[in-house]
């Protein structure tokens, strides 16, 4: 399966952007979809950190365990979550871009655990897809909101 991208141009300090794809905690404010993050680790961000999100998906909670297995600050954050019977890397990255800053986002799975849930993932691209460009635009949405308020 083709890895799912998405980006978007926010206009709000690199920073303030980076922080909020790679905390968790912070994340969960940004997505309003997130229920809960429960550490599973010390680490609250940075490598080795270890947690499990719940987030409502059609009207269903969906839970996915993930650890950061990648970390360069104002850079990137990579994840390597267990979700569905699979395995799967996500990368954030952000860049300068013209005054904004360029949020990319990346999913595939590494390691589908079984021919269903290949199977299921390769039916459920599209929503997928929607999914993810739907958090892209909350944390653009709550940066740019971030950004105002320290502006202000």
């Amino acid at each position: 399966m083709k890895p799912i991208t998405a980006s978007r141009e926010i206009n709000a300090p690199l920073d303030l952007v980076f922080h909020c794809i790679s905390d968790p905690g912070t994340f969960r404010k940004a997505i309003p979809h997130i229920t809960d993050v429960e550490f599973l680790s010390d680490e609250r961000q940075g490598p080795g950190t270890h947690f499990r999100e719940s987030r409502i998906v059609n009207r269903r909670l969906q839970t996915r365990t993930s650890c950061v297995i990648g970390y360069v600050v104002n850079q990137y954050v990579r994840f390597l979550s267990a979700y569905d019977r699979s395995l799967w890397i996500s990368t954030f990255s952000v860049e300068r871009v013209a005054g904004n800053v360029e949020i990319c986002f990346d999913v595939s799975p590494l390691l589908p655990l079984s021919i269903f849930a290949k199977l299921v993932a390769t039916l459920t691209r599209q929503r997928a897809i929607r999914l993810l460009e739907c958090d892209m635009d909350f944390v653009k949405s709550f940066c740019e909101a971030d950004n105002r308020r320290e502006s202000s």
